[in-house]
């Protein structure tokens, strides 16, 4: 007869519950079990689930640490001071207004460059009043914000005008999470690579809300690799969709872990 046994783990990146070397984004921290996790050298089978978690929505998609946080306004051909955008998480109407009062503080009109958008295809849109520009060439990575390639735009500063982006706008830098972990070396495939992740998590709240994640029928993740060999000491990372460390903005996260096994 075959009966399965089974033990949770709640881990928390705060230091406060005992999460050890926490990264300076927050995306990573460590736990050394005082009691390490094991699993009965006998036991037929092991899986591990991620059965909840709870992560804040704010991560930033602007940022100095990102390299998108620079607007290079160019009038009448001479290039303004830069205009440095704060870390922050905008949309384009709050990236508009940002620009507006930045544009009145340098004495020009606060229409003279607006930023909106285009619904119907994703698209940024930017709307000059006669003799602006925008320079969006050089490592800058604004223009990947608003979906625009390497250029100053417009090309013509002697009419009013306005210009769609290249491509649509990506205001979106984090779409969902991916929780990663030394628990296992394999865990979740993602297309043709592993590398250790427990689970893939949607982001349920908007933005600067607390996303809890609770799945109807968690992931089990194949963990065979715990028979017989106790584990004392984990380290779990916190990625977004591509797999690109998470910065939490000085919030912690937490999620509910449970392993299970049969004999």
């Amino acid at each position: 007869m075959t009966v399965e046994y089974s033990s949770a783990f709640l881990f928390s990146s705060d230091p406060k519950n005992g999460a050890v070397a926490v990264g300076t984004s927050g995306s990573q921290f460590s736990v050394q079990f005082n009691n390490p996790i094991s699993i009965p050298a006998e036991a037929k089978s092991c899986t591990v689930e991620v059965q909840s978690s709870t992560i804040w929505n704010n991560s930033f998609n602007i940022s100095a640490a990102i390299g998108n946080n620079v607007i290079q306004v160019i009038h009448d051909g001479v290039p303004l001071s830069p205009i440095i955008i704060p870390d922050g998480q905008f949309s384009l109407s709050a990236l508009d207004s940002f620009l507006g009062r930045e544009l009145v503080r340098l004495g020009l009109d606060s229409k003279s460059i607006k930023i909106s958008g285009d619904s119907a295809t994703g698209k940024s849109v930017l709307s000059f009043m006669v003799g602006f520009q925008i320079d969006l060439t050089g490592s800058n990575l604004f223009r990947e914000l608003l979906g625009f390639d390497m250029a100053i735009v417009p090309s013509n500063t002697s009419v009013a005008s306005y210009q769609y982006s290249d491509t649509p706008a990506q205001f979106n830098r984090v779409n969902s999470y991916i929780l990663a972990s030394t628990l296992v070396s394999d865990g979740l495939q993602v297309n043709n690579g592993a590398g250790g992740i427990l689970a893939a998590i949607p982001i349920l709240a908007k933005s600067g809300s607390l996303s809890i994640y609770e799945p109807a029928n968690p992931l089990r993740i194949d963990a065979s690799e715990l028979v017989g060999r106790p584990k004392q000491f984990l380290m779990f990372r916190l990625l977004d969709q591509n797999r690109r460390e998470v910065s939490t903005n000085g919030e912690f996260y937490t999620f509910t872990v449970v392993i299970r096994y049969s004999k």
